[in-house]
């Protein structure tokens, strides 16, 4: 495999620096669009043969392995080797050749998705197209199936890497790279970030970082599994998950402590397992004493039972009230009662009965917390009675009850318990490991 520089051009070596340097900060797909994007433009075999063998080496380490044999069928082509028998040798070359090419790729996280929105870079930002955007702020709009950045059309998608690692957005920084793109007449503004230092964003949101280390290890722990389940299983073909609780919440660089750095720091790449494949840790605030288990029997550690390490620190107790003219005004009928007769296996609510002047109707959980706005329903593991002008909803813990509780990891934390033997408490059966093991 050739070792010297084929790159010629002028143009080709500024992308190509911009390309390589994509490649060094990890960020993997990112310089896999500007690879292939060199690849769209140059005539040169031999600029064409190299960018197909990077492009292969970074499929290969995101699991694309036979879209890697493409890329290499279509180097050896661009070579002019076509039908020659490849060594193994030539493959374990590709695969190890290019320095900055690691196993933990970017994440891709969706920060926006609007018709118009803005993005501030704090120093000059070179984009896909190897233009260098002056420092400032950009007025990103979808129109027409386009994306037009800063007054001017950029294509269904744009990409840029700021000079300095960083830029903001919403009032908040964030590091990395961006990428601009259409979905359904909307700008999507998606971060890609080394999935280490997206994790620096996601712990002291998620966990206040003045909790006891082990807790924040846990977190850790959890954050970044979920997170490379995610990678595996993205919830969008542009982006992999979202910045707040459908996924995991993610605030950048904003929130950043030194506690939650090293939590971050000291457990990384350590994911939890099972069957080879990153588990779904799912994580909630409070259990409320009892943990909910899951429905599906590939998840067999999420396991239902009582969880008296979160109550020991805290009931989780709570309390609201709704007005009984506001749920009859949302059934459009006159209230008479109202009952939750049918629970999950952990004692959390399906669904409410409401008895009407015309009969029982039935009322969705996410009903009855949208009426609570602009609160919200805290937990379904609660009970349920019409008193006077008002619906009682009295209950205990916060979240979904499956997994991982966070109260329940402070508690065993502050009584000395390590990260690895809270995690083996939340998800019985999974195996920690170092990522590429």
């Amino acid at each position: 495999m050739r070792k010297t520089s084929a790159w010629a051009g002028t143009w080709e070596e500024s992308r190509i620096r911009t390309a390589r340097e994509l490649l060094a900060a990890g960020f993997l797909r990112s310089s896999y669009t500007m690879y292939a994007n060199i690849l769209s433009r140059s005539t040169n075999p031999a600029v064409r043969s190299q960018s197909l063998e990077v492009m292969a080496a970074i499929a290969w380490k995101l699991g694309k392995d036979g879209h890697a044999r493409e890329l290499l069928d279509k180097a050896d082509m661009e070579r002019g080797v076509s039908g020659s028998p490849r060594t193994g040798a030539y493959e374990g070359g590709v695969r190890q050749h290019y320095e900055g090419v690691n196993a933990g790729g970017d994440i891709r996280v969706l920060l926006a998705r609007n018709a118009v929105l803005n993005v501030r870079f704090v120093g000059p930002c070179v984009d896909s197209g190897a233009i260098v955007l002056p420092r400032g702020e950009y007025e990103v709009s979808a129109k027409h199936g386009h994306i037009y950045f800063g007054g001017r059309s950029a294509g269904t998608m744009l990409q840029c890497a700021p000079s300095d690692g960083v830029f903001e957005y919403g009032g908040r920084v964030y590091p990395g790279a961006v990428r601009l793109m259409v979905d359904n007449d909307s700008a999507l503004l998606v971060n890609l970030v080394p999935l280490e230092t997206y994790l620096r964003g996601v712990v002291p949101a998620e966990m206040p970082a003045s909790w006891n280390g082990n807790a924040l290890k846990a977190q850790a722990v959890a954050a970044r599994t979920y997170a490379a389940r995610r990678m595996r299983h993205p919830r969008h073909a542009e982006y992999d998950l979202v910045d707040d609780e459908r996924d995991q919440v993610y605030t950048g660089f904003s929130a950043c402590t030194p506690e939650s750095d090293l939590a971050v720091s000291e457990t990384a790449g350590r994911i939890l397992t099972h069957g080879g494949e990153p588990i779904l840790a799912m994580y909630h605030a409070h259990s409320g004493g009892r943990l909910e288990a899951a429905s599906l029997d590939s998840h067999p550690y999420l396991q239902g039972g009582q969880d008296v390490e979160s109550t020991s620190m805290w009931s989780g107790a709570w309390e609201m009230r709704l007005p009984v003219r506001r749920l009859a005004r949302h059934i459009g009928r006159d209230v008479l009662g109202i009952t939750a007769p049918e629970r999950t296996p952990g004692g959390r609510i399906e669904s409410f009965h409401v008895r009407t002047d015309t009969g029982m109707q039935a009322l969705p959980c996410r009903d009855v917390s949208a009426l609570l706005a602009p609160e919200r329903l805290p937990s379904r593991l609660c009970d349920v009675r019409l008193e006077g002008d008002e619906v009682v909803l009295s209950g205990t813990g916060y979240g979904h009850g499956m997994g991982m509780s966070q109260w329940g990891a402070r508690a065993m934390a502050e009584k000395g318990r390590s990260y690895v033997a809270i995690l083996n408490r939340y998800f019985p059966g999974a195996e920690l490991l170092q990522a590429g093991q």
